[in-house]
Order: structure tokens, then sequence, then C-alpha cells
């Protein structure tokens, strides 16, 4: 996985649409380093200061960052309803939380000694198909994945409340929060199939039903994974190949392509100073991938992409700290890290 270094210049243009003078930016990226290889295909992961947690279908591990060592397991993941495996991650200073897909079951695990781990809410598998989890403002958000819903909890666990139903033709396929709002990319499902029809939506954490809901993108081909920073949501598009975004709060204006140079968009992630994802190049054994990234230059413009590794693997999920970038790989099942 050779790191790679690159050296672009930005334009940037002000509100009285004159160019500033160009700046030259090196992005370096350090060595990867495996910080350790999962007995099976890994494939969610998140990060905090000092380690990061990732599932296989069996279990969730966790491993510490900055030296290679051997994962450590975590929480055990219950099968049922023919699947098995934790579709969303979420963390908080205190618990991991996860949706255990086959139960059907929400769930937190202490970060700290004892390690105990606790069911917080409970669902029914055929109606929600409950996988991805974020975490803000003293709630647990999850999506139904073939139900069309975003439903939340208080992180302690009680009543679920039901925030947006966009029915049953429709999935809710990614999830993202900050400090004020809950963000999700919605798609036609493979029964109902409709073109075009991808949306992009907010709502505020203090939000106890679906009144207040900002439809931020209409009329999209197929938003996956989306990220929010710095006043704007970045996306996804794995049928146009493309990074998209809107600001915070749009009822009007159409969607700005930040690139459109991919190959097989997906898992994005962000913080205050660029965008990163995933351009997948081949899916299937042993799979190539690309961790890309642009730095943000305001107003929600982004630089040009860079490549920062080139992965001889699938790479379906990203993380980061304060000072990395983090990943799996799917047939080497290792778990690696990029200082940023």
């Amino acid at each position: 996985m050779p790191a790679s270094a690159a050296t672009y210049t930005i334009s940037a243009t002000n509100s009285a649409g004159t160019s500033s003078a160009a700046v030259s930016i090196q992005v370096n990226a350090a060595t990867p380093l495996v910080l350790g290889t999962a007995a099976s295909a890994p494939n969610l992961i998140i990060a905090n200061t000092s380690a990061v947690y990732f599932t296989t279908n069996t279990e969730i591990y966790s491993l510490p960052t900055g030296a290679s060592g051997v994962p450590s397991s975590f929480a055990a993941i219950a099968g049922g309803n023919g699947d098995t495996g934790a579709y969303g991650l979420g963390l908080d200073s205190t618990y991991l939380y996860f949706t255990d897909y086959g139960p059907g079951q929400l769930q937190r695990v202490l970060l700290a000694s004892p390690f105990t781990l606790s069911t917080i809410a409970t669902f029914g598998y055929s109606t929600y198909y409950a996988q991805e989890v974020a975490v803000a403002g003293g709630n647990v958000y999850w999506s139904g994945y073939t139900s069309g819903q975003v439903e939340e909890t208080p992180v302690a666990g009680s009543t679920i409340t039901q925030l947006f139903n966009a029915g049953s033709t429709y999935n809710v396929v990614k999830l993202a929060t900050d400090s004020s709002n809950v963000y999700w990319t919605s798609n036609p499902n493979s029964t109902f199939n409709a073109a075009n029809h991808g949306g992009i939506y907010q709502l505020p954490l203090s939000a106890t039903s679906s009144a207040g809901t900002v439809t931020l993108a209409t009329g999209l081909r197929s938003p996956t994974s989306i990220t929010a920073t710095s006043g704007y949501v970045y996306w996804t598009d794995n049928l146009n190949n493309d990074v998209e975004m809107v600001s915070i709060g749009n009822t009007s204006a159409s969607p700005t392509v930040v690139t459109s140079s991919e190959t097989g968009a997906s898992s994005i992630i962000s913080d205050s100073k660029a965008i990163y994802w995933v351009d997948v190049l081949n899916a299937s054994s042993p799979g190539l991938s690309t961790i890309r990234m642009c730095l943000l230059i305001g107003s929600g413009a982004c630089g040009p992409a860079a490549t920062l590794a080139t992965v001889n693997d699938y790479v379906p999920s990203l993380a980061l700290n304060a000072q990395s970038l983090f990943w799996t790989e799917v047939y080497t099942s290792q778990i690696v890290q990029l200082v940023k």
C-alpha cells in the first residue's frame, strides 16, 4: 500500500466573483501502518483518541492506535433470523453502540472495564432491518434500511421515537450527525427502483417527530455515504461515481459536484479541514481501492482530489480521530492507520 504525495494549486473565488491568489498545498501521506489482522473479514470501523473498534460477522474487536498489535474481542454479536453482524457503530465518551442485525436490537458496551454489554432498544427484524448508527446530543439514531425509517432513543434507552418514514419503497442508506442535526441519504429500494429519486435530509437533534425535516437535495441517482462538516453536507453517489455537496439548511440550491473523477465512490468521512472517501476500483477478491481526500478551502469548496493511498484490497469503511485516518481491508483482514 504505497503512500502518495500530491502538490496542487487552489484558486479560491471570493463573493465578488474574482479570484484570489493561488496557494500551493503539499499533501504528504505517511506510510500506512497495519495495526492488526482480524480473524475474518473486517467491515465497519470507528475510532476515538486511543483505540479503533471494528466488526466481523460475529464479533466486535478493539485495537490500540499507533502500534501494531493483536485485536481483542470486545463484544459478541448474536446471530438470528438468517443473518449476523453489527450493521452500525457509534461512539460517545463512555459507550460503543451498535445494531445487532440478526435479533433486531440496539446495544451498547462500556468502553472501560467491566465492559458491560446491555440492550437499550429492540425492534422487529422484518420491519426495520436496522443498521446505521449515529450518536449525538444524548441520543442514538439508527436507520431502518428497507423500511425507510429514521428513529432515535436516548443513550440510556427508553421509548423509540420515529423521526422519519419514507415508506417501504425507500431505503434509508446512511446517517451522519454534527452538534445540531442528524442527516441521512434515502434511495428507492430494489423492488421500487425509481430512477433519480434519491434524497438528502436534515432534522434537528432536538426533534421528536418528522416536523422540521429539511429536504436538502432530491432527484439524486444513488446517494450512499454521508458526512457533515463546517456548514456543509457531503455525500458519495455510487451511480454518478462522484462526491457532491450542499449547504446545511439548503432548500433551493442544486447540489455541487466536488469531484466527478471516481470509479466507485463509497464510504466518506470528514473533519474540519478535509473530506476523505474510498474509491472502490474492484470489490471482488483480491480487490483494489484508493483512499482519496480534498482539503476544504471555504464556503464548502474543496481543492482538487488527491490520492492518499492505493490499497490492493476492497476497503468498505473509514474512520477518523484527530491524528489519523483508519480503514478495514476485507480480503487481507487488515486494520490500517494512516497519519494525516
